[in-house]
């Protein structure tokens, strides 16, 4: 009866269990469904009913998969109305129908959407929405003529016409947004005419339209866009405010406007009051590029800078010293590197042929002649680029295969190298084409709004291409701060670290394997442990090797080092790229341990930073943070030994090679560490004066045995696990494995055969030169 009634009381026990959670699934979907976003005010007056009409091709460059939204575009520049009346002149009804190139029809439908983004994806559900356009048509009727803007949105670039009249044109690669862009535009009395071209890569695919009056702008953050009127070659310099900007009632509009010269100099200031333009003449300037620096304040901290590029002289001269000068550059310095590089791009922004350059073509290649003057500063007594608002590109050669590595550092509006600045090192996302430098995005961009906005420097390492911040990308980054350290004046306290989709994996990846260098972390949607698509089935039945391997290979595998390192997560609902699980995943075992995590979980948005709207929180945040010096309480958790470190704890051997090395090390009291270890069997200790007194013993208790007191001989002490003795082929952190780590030095890979086959010959012949030809082409060296 005993045994009946205890296995009655299992099964009920069972299903109360089983009942609960099911419970408990239930509340937390309700949960869930009364939650409710953050009150804030939207705007309103969007058009959600079209006349819609695609997809139609847009067809990617040679050797590309998407279109990467840099000219030529063939999709845009074909006009693909021209049954009926063409792009300008076409006034469509629904049902009107249009032949593609590949002979397949298409029609005008009406379509109404339930949201302010039409989302194209649903429209055109059933047809390829990757490397598409689509179009858009409405009217406007007005009871008089007016002027206002048209607040667009886009995922990717759009079109405009407006009466047949084409008036904004911007290819780009974003997420469609509500306001990304503000065209101001004239309408006539009755029916107005808008046709929309939107553009599509890869991914979300969509638009949003609204018309703003011009009174309801005051105090907006729209772009900043004030123009140079004349052309390259005139003697004056004409410069236009951004008209466009509204301020409150009785507000008076100033544009301050700087002209600088490569180095910082300033050869000309002033203001404009108003609208008007601004005339500079330019006679006593010396020849070459120059910026125009355009700010005004709108008040409450909220300035507004824009960089507008300028010429004088003629440019053949200033591209052809460039390109000539490299014959007499010393490509292994550092400014020979960038001079090399810099020639690299004048081709590939001129076609190859630096020869073409003429003054509708300068302003292409105007970063690199702006960057190569001060270069020619940098090496003589001038200050080059080391100026408020200065560009800098680090560069290096790279030990392990010789090959220039560069990286890109912006310094604040007030830079001053007599005081510290705080250091964010930005991570870049993959590039699936990876391409070679030249062709990467940003690459010679001037100015970064981050350094502007909050007064930091702005680091951003190449990473050493996709290598998804691991090994070589690893010692990149460590690399580049450490350059930026010897160049700038750095915070030690105040570095921080960010980076989106696999540059959120590299923060991880870089972030827990070297806790001591940062203040604070923000991986954006990236980071990831491919057990979560797995059942508990699947994973019970994991052999230990490959339970290790899963684990080793997720993102937050190292996580327990953060334990004095704050993490900001950021992760849309509907990520297409990086499952937000991941997130969850990493922000709940952080949670459960007690660890500093903040998590916004933006809904509804996928894996685009255009979207998710966080980068003034998150900027802030990170700002807020200073790095713990010596913290008294150390954990590490590590796959394997080069990376079981962190803080004052280094781990110097292990047991099992398949095993994780876990430490907790605790400062308990004045030289006294309690220390609780797994699968290691030599540590070093090196708590600095903060935290132990090197003219002291240190005693440790480690796994609850006592051991004898030692001495901090240039305050470390290493001490061994009872039994265990270093041996002289003894793995140790700088060989220790496993075989990929070879990368991470200098190597050599010996094929060869002693048959006398000469299949065989060829055979490894092939398998040499085909290992050679894949570092080529992910390193493109």
């Amino acid at each position: 009866m005993r045994t009946r009634k205890g296995a009655w009381f299992v099964v009920a026990a069972s299903m109360f269990v089983a009942r609960a959670s099911a419970v408990s699934a239930q509340s937390a979907d309700r949960l869930y469904e009364l939650m409710r976003p953050l009150w804030q005010p939207q705007p309103k007056n969007f058009l959600r009913e079209w006349l819609v009409c695609g997809e139609f091709p847009f067809p990617p460059h040679a050797g590309q998969k998407f279109y990467d939204h840099t000219p030529p575009c063939a999709g845009f520049d074909t006009d693909y109305l021209k049954e009926h009346g063409g792009e300008r002149s076409i006034h469509p009804t629904d049902g009107m129908r249009h032949t593609r190139p590949d002979g397949t029809v298409t029609e005008w439908r009406q379509y109404k959407s339930d949201q302010d983004i039409i989302d194209l994806n649903k429209v055109f559900a059933g047809r390829p929405p990757e490397n598409a356009v689509a179009y858009a048509f409405t009217t406007l009727t007005m009871a008089q003529p007016t002027r206002q803007f048209l607040a667009v949105g886009s995922d990717d670039g759009i079109r405009l016409w407006l009466n047949g009249k084409l008036i904004h044109d911007h290819l780009v690669a974003r997420g469609a947004a509500p306001d990304q862009d503000f065209v101001l535009a004239d309408f006539k009395q009755g029916e107005n005419t808008v046709l929309l071209k939107i553009e599509n890569g890869a991914g979300l695919w969509g638009f949003c339209f609204r018309l703003v009056e011009e009174s309801s702008l005051a105090g907006d953050t729209r772009p900043y866009e004030p123009k140079i009127e004349s052309p390259v070659g005139d003697p004056l310099l004409c410069i236009r405010p951004d008209k466009a900007v509204a301020l409150g009632p009785g507000q008076t509009m100033i544009t301050k406007v700087e002209v600088v010269a490569p180095g910082g100099s300033t050869v000309a200031r002033a203001e404009i009051s108003g609208c008007r333009d601004l005339i500079l003449p330019t006679d006593e300037w010396p020849e070459g590029p120059y910026e125009v620096r355009c700010e005004m304040d709108l008040g409450f901290g909220n300035r507004r800078v824009k960089h507008l590029p300028w010429f004088k002289g003629d440019p053949k001269c200033a591209v052809a010293w460039l390109v000539d000068s490299l014959r007499d550059a010393n490509l292994h310095t550092s400014e020979g590197m960038v001079h090399s590089l810099l020639v690299d791009l004048v081709r590939d922004r001129l076609g190859g042929n630096p020869g073409t350059v003429d003054n509708s073509k300068v302003l292409s290649v105007h970063s690199e002649l702006m960057e190569f003057s001060e270069l020619r500063e940098d090496r003589g007594e001038g200050k080059g680029s080391v100026h408020p608002y200065g560009f800098v590109r680090l560069a290096y050669r790279d030990e392990i295969d010789d090959s220039p590595q560069f990286c890109r550092a912006y310094l604040p509006p007030d830079y001053d190298a007599t005081r510290s600045w705080p250091l964010v090192i930005n991570l870049h996302g993959r590039n699936p084409d990876n391409p070679p430098y030249t062709k990467w995005e940003n690459v010679d961009l001037r100015h970064h709004p981050w350094a502007e906005q909050y007064k930091a420097i702005v680091l951003e390492p190449h990473g050493r291409y996709n290598s998804w911040y691991k090994g070589l990308g690893v010692r990149d980054v460590l690399r580049c701060l450490e350059l930026a350290r010897q160049r700038f004046r750095v915070d030690e306290d105040r570095v921080y670290l960010t980076g989106a989709s696999m540059g959120g994996g590299g923060v991880w990846e870089i972030g827990a394997r070297y806790p001591e260098l940062f203040a604070a972390l923000a991986p954006v949607y990236g980071g990831w442990d491919d057990r979560i698509f797995v059942d508990n089935g699947a994973l019970d039945r994991l052999t230990p090797r490959q339970r290790f391997e899963a684990q080793a290979y997720s993102s937050f595998s190292r996580a327990e080092s953060l334990l004095t390192t704050p993490v900001f997560v950021n992760h849309g609902t509907r990520d297409e790229f990086v499952d937000v699980n991941h997130a969850r995943l990493a922000v709940g075992t952080l949670q459960r341990w007690g660890y500093e995590v903040e998590y916004w979980e933006h809904v509804d948005k996928g894996h685009d930073p255009s979207q998710l709207g966080h980068e003034r929180t998150m900027l802030s945040w990170l700002l807020k943070h200073r790095r713990v010096r010596a913290p008294r309480h150390v954990r590490v958790r590590a796959a394997d030994l080069k990376s079981a470190a962190a803080h004052w704890v280094r781990v110097e051997s292990s047991e099992n090679p398949l095993s994780f090395i876990q430490v907790d090390a605790d400062l308990v009291a004045p030289n006294f560490v309690r220390l609780n270890t797994d699968n290691v069997l030599a540590i070093t200790l090196s708590p600095g004066p903060e935290l132990a007194d090197p003219a002291l013993p240190l005693k440790v208790d480690w796994n609850g045995r006592g051991t004898p007191p030692t001495r901090l001989v240039q305050g470390k002490a290493t001490l061994y696990a009872p039994g265990s003795s270093p041996g002289e082929r003894a793995k140790r952190p700088e060989l220790a494995g496993p075989l990929r780590e070879l990368q991470t030095m200098p190597f050599a890979i010996i094929v060869g055969t002693t048959s006398r086959d000469p299949r065989m010959r060829d055979f490894c012949a092939r398998q040499a030169n085909r290992i050679a030809d894949e570092w080529q082409e992910q390193q493109h060296w």
